[in-house]
C-alpha cells in the first residue's frame, strides 16, 4: 500500500487538513519508501529514544517459562546459563520421567535459545556490513544447541513438527511439559490461562554475556488513504485523532476509568486482566490489533509491576540495541533479491530440522554445512552485495537523526 497508485501520502494530505501533527522524524524515515513518500506511520515502532524515556516500557522479547513447583521439589537450583539451564532439565527427565523437560511453542522454537547466543535474524551487521544471518557463527550454535537438547532426550522429535501453538499450550497447561518457549509474557500467559492449576516462572535474567538482541523493526500495521477515498480531510482528522494519546489509548486500552486507570507513576492499571485471552477475546481487544499505537505504547500493556513479564523486561533491557536502518532493507515483490531471500527462508525452514534432530554433534554439523552450500548456490553472496548497497545510506542518515 506504500504506493503512489493506490495510496496518498502522508506528507501531503497531513500539512493541508491537519498541519499541527508533527511525525517524529525517525519514525518519518523508517516509513519513508523509494519516492522519497511516506503513506503511514506504523505501529509497534517507538524511537530508541522512547524507549529509553519511559522505565515501565519494556520491548517484547523471546521468553522461558519454568514449572515453579518443580523448580522448588529440586531445590530452587541456580540458572545462571545454558549449563546450569541443562542440569536443570537433566534433573527433571530422571525425577520426572512422564514429563517433557522442555516443549517448544510452533512460532518460537528457537528464538529464546539464539537471544542467549547473540544471534539475530534478518540481516545482521558485522563490523560495519551486512551478512545474511545464516552465515552467523551465533545461529550455528544455537541450532546445535537445539540439536543438543533433541540428543539428550529434553526435546521431543514430534515437538517440531507441531503447528498450532494452542496445542502446545494446552500440554503445559495439562502438566506435560517443565519448561516452555513463548515470549516475555509465557509465565503470565500460562497462569492465567491455566486458571492456577500449576504455577510458571519465567527465567528473568539473560543467561551468559553472549546474550543480546539487536532491535531492527521499522513497525508493523498502517493505515492507508486511498485515492479512491471521498473525504480525505474526514479521514484525515480521524487519523489525527486515533494518532494523538487519547486516541491511541482508547483504542489499545478501552474506556479509561471504566477498563484502566493510570497509576500517578504512569502506566495503566487494569480491571481487566490484559493476559487472560478468554477476557481478550469477550472484550474484543488484542495487543497487536491497533495500527495507530508505538512500541512502548504496546509495551505499556504489559506492564505490572512485580510481574513475571515486567522482572523480565527490565533485565532484557540492558541488552538491547537498537538498528532500524537494517529493518528498512526490503528487497521490492518479485525482485530477484526477494525471490533469492524467500528461496533461502524457504530452504532454512525446511533443512533446519535435519540439524535438530541429526544422531551427532558432527552430523548436526554437516547438516548447517550443507544449509551454507545450498544457500551459495541459491545467490547468498548476491543478496549481501544488494543489501550493503543500501545499508550505508540508511545507517548514515539514522545516526544524524539520533545523535
Amino acid at each position: 500500500m506504500s504506493d503512489g497508485k493506490l495510496s496518498l501520502p502522508y506528507n501531503d494530505i497531513f500539512p493541508k487538513y491537519a498541519p499541527d501533527v508533527k511525525f517524529d522524524p525517525v519514525k518519518v524515515f523508517v516509513n519513508t519508501v523509494g519516492d522519497g513518500n511516506y503513506y503511514a506511520i506504523r505501529n509497534d515502532f517507538s524511537t530508541e529514544a522512547e524507549w529509553k524515556a519511559n522505565k515501565f516500557a519494556h520491548m517484547m522479547v523471546p521468553g522461558l517459562a519454568l514449572r515453579k513447583d518443580i523448580l522448588e521439589e529440586i531445590g530452587n537450583p541456580e540458572i545462571k546459563s545454558l549449563s546450569d539451564l541443562d542440569a536443570v532439565f537433566a534433573t527433571v527427565k530422571q525425577k520426572h520421567p512422564e514429563m517433557s523437560p522442555l516443549i517448544l511453542n510452533p512460532n518460537w522454537q528457537r528464538n529464546y535459545f539464539d537471544t542467549q547466543l547473540g544471534a539475530q535474524g534478518g540481516f545482521v551487521d558485522e563490523n560495519g556490513k551486512l551478512i545474511y544471518y545464516l552465515k552467523q557463527d551465533a545461529v550455528r550454535q544455537s541450532m546445535l544447541y537445539m540439536n543438543s537438547l533433541y540428543r539428550n532426550g529434553y526435546v521431543t522429535s514430534e515437538n517440531f513438527a507441531y503447528k498450532n501453538e494452542s496445542d502446545t499450550e494446552q500440554m503445559m497447561l495439562s502438566g506435560k511439559g517443565f519448561a516452555y518457549t513463548w515470549t516475555y509474557s509465557n509465565a503470565d500467559r500460562l497462569n492465567a490461562d491455566g486458571k492456577g492449576k500449576y504455577p510458571f516462572v519465567n527465567i528473568a535474567e539473560p543467561l551468559g554475556p553472549k546474550a543480546s538482541i539487536v532491535s531492527t523493526g521499522t513497525g508493523g500495521l498502517g493505515v492507508y488513504v486511498t485515492k479512491d477515498n471521498k473525504n480525505v480531510e474526514a479521514s484525515v482528522r480521524f487519523l489525527k485523532y486515533m494518532f494523538s494519546e487519547e486516541g491511541w489509548r482508547l483504542g489499545e486500552w478501552g474506556v479509561e476509568g471504566q477498563d484502566w486507570t493510570m497509576n500517578a507513576e504512569g502506566y495503566p492499571e487494569f480491571k481487566y486482566d490484559p493476559q487472560n485471552m478468554d477476557t481478550i477475546k469477550a472484550k474484543g481487544v488484542y495487543w497487536w490489533g491497533v495500527p495507530w499505537e508505538s512500541g512502548v505504547g504496546m509495551a505499556l500493556s504489559s506492564y505490572k509491576a512485580g510481574s513475571e513479564t515486567t522482572r523480565q523486561g527490565e533485565q532484557y533491557d540492558k541488552i538491547i540495541s537498537f538498528n532500524p536502518a537494517i529493518g528498512m532493507i526490503n528487497p521490492d515483490t518479485d525482485s530477484p533479491e526477494q525471490v533469492i531471500r524467500t528461496n533461502i527462508d524457504n530452504m532454512v525452514k525446511t533443512e533446519q530440522t535435519k540439524v535438530y534432530l541429526a544422531p551427532s554433534e558432527a552430523e548436526a554439523n554437516k547438516a548447517f554445512d550443507d544449509m551454507l552450500k545450498k544457500a551459495d548456490k541459491m545467490g547468498i553472496d548476491k543478496l549481501e552485495a544488494w543489501a550493503n548497497s543500501q545499508y550505508g545510506p540508511y545507517k548514515e542518515k539514522y545516526d544524524s537523526l539520533t545523535k
